[in-house]
């Protein structure tokens, strides 16, 4: 039990050691002799006296100066001089007295309390513009911002221009297109298009060409498989394509095209770039005289190494891949007569076989290409008759 603190004690100590002050002298006088008599009236005023002292001696007649702890001995005071309705409960205080329940650890704030710095500006998303800032407020400025422009270092074509920390800086850059022209003015031309070989089958061509239209087997005319080839390379993932080549009983290999685009020219522009002298129509279009003037487009109105058409048809345009000249190489053959005859003597016109097109096919890979494709064009007035042929190969430093 923890020891009870005494406060406001000084008058009534004073008292106290008065009170036993006094007594002590009393009790250490010496005691007379006396008769009964006197002794009695030495009583009575003795008595007299103590009740006079006690009623004099009054807690405000001593001061805490008047008494040391030096003048006073535990013995002098013991604890039956003190009782406890001497003290009251004012006078004495417990760590006990005071319970967690008592204090309340909950402050309230302070009102009207502003911060000592302003608060950070709030963004307001907008379009980015080039002038260094965080206009859209994701944390980046000019990200994304350029402006047209025209490159006239190497292509002389549309670009655009990129925003740098506010200011319009760097190249006019131009993508690389299928064009025969260094676009992005790198030293290459058309870099990213590529040749790439895929077995097919008869069903798989068929079916890309529509069904039922030509092109289910190696009896069907090469135009059709054309078109067919055109379709499923697309439907595959590339640009273009071309076919067919070497075939066999199942199916036949076709040249898919990646990063080569296509012209789509009217029937009336095709005519006039390929210098005909009249107006083809979409009835031509299955025609010697069209796979001709689609090449004669590409090669005279383009100026294009090669043109091989057409890849799609319609009443009023049609669809020629022209290639570009690190991709191909258009070569003159003289052909075998069995198989690619321009006017055979039973009337049947054998130069756009299949059987033809894998011999021009195996004829160019004999020579160090990749692919071959045509005759896009054959000269049926000397003997044998000699044909213009398309060899392709994905790697311009290889082509002969």
């Amino acid at each position: 039990m923890s020891k009870p603190v005494i406060t406001q004690r000084a008058p009534l100590l004073g008292a106290l050691l008065a009170w036993g002050l006094v007594s002590c002298a009393l009790d250490q006088a010496p005691t007379p002799t006396l008769a009964a008599d006197d002794a009695g009236d030495i009583k009575h005023e003795r008595d007299a006296e103590l009740y006079d002292t006690a009623q004099d001696a009054s807690p405000h007649d001593v001061s805490p100066e008047d008494v040391s702890l030096e003048d006073v001995s535990s013995e002098d005071v013991s604890r039956q001089d003190v009782s406890p309705e001497d003290v009251s409960g004012d006078d004495v205080s417990h760590q006990e007295d005071v319970s967690p329940e008592d204090v309340s650890l909950d402050v309230d704030p302070p009102e009207d309390v502003s911060p000592d710095t302003p608060d950070a500006a709030v963004c307001t998303p907008g379009v980015e513009v080039c002038d260094g800032l965080d206009n859209d407020c994701d944390g980046q400025a000019d990200e994304g911002v350029t402006r047209a422009c025209v490159n006239a270092t190497c292509s002389n074509r549309d670009g655009a221009q990129a925003c740098v920390q506010g200011a319009w800086a760097g190249e006019c850059v131009v993508p690389e297109a299928p064009n025969g022209v260094d676009d992005d003015c790198d030293g290459a031309m058309d870099e990213g298009v590529h040749v790439t070989l895929r077995a097919v089958t008869w069903e798989q061509l068929d079916a890309a060409r529509g069904g039922d239209r030509g092109c289910d087997s190696a009896e069907d005319n090469i135009s059709f498989c054309l078109t067919a080839s055109h379709r499923w390379c697309r439907d595959a993932g590339f640009q273009t394509g071309i076919g067919v080549g070497r075939h066999d009983a199942q199916g036949a290999e076709v040249a898919c095209l990646v990063g080569q685009g296509t012209a789509d020219p009217t029937w009336a522009e095709l005519s006039a770039g390929a210098q005909l002298g009249y107006e083809l129509t979409v009835a031509a279009a299955g025609s010697r005289i069209t796979w001709e003037a689609s090449h004669r487009y590409c090669a005279q109105a383009l100026g294009l190494p090669a043109g091989v058409g057409p890849l799609e048809f319609r009443d009023d345009r049609l669809d020629v891949l022209c290639l570009r000249p690190w991709l191909v190489r258009s070569i003159d053959l003289e052909l075998p007569p069995a198989i690619c005859a321009p006017d055979p003597a039973d009337g049947v016109t054998t130069w756009g076989s299949i059987a033809c097109g894998g011999w021009v096919d195996q004829a160019c890979r004999d020579r160090g290409f990749e692919f071959g494709y045509g005759p896009i064009g054959i000269d049926g007035s000397v003997s044998p008759p000699r044909g213009l042929v398309v060899c392709l190969s994905d790697d311009a430093a290889t082509i002969p």
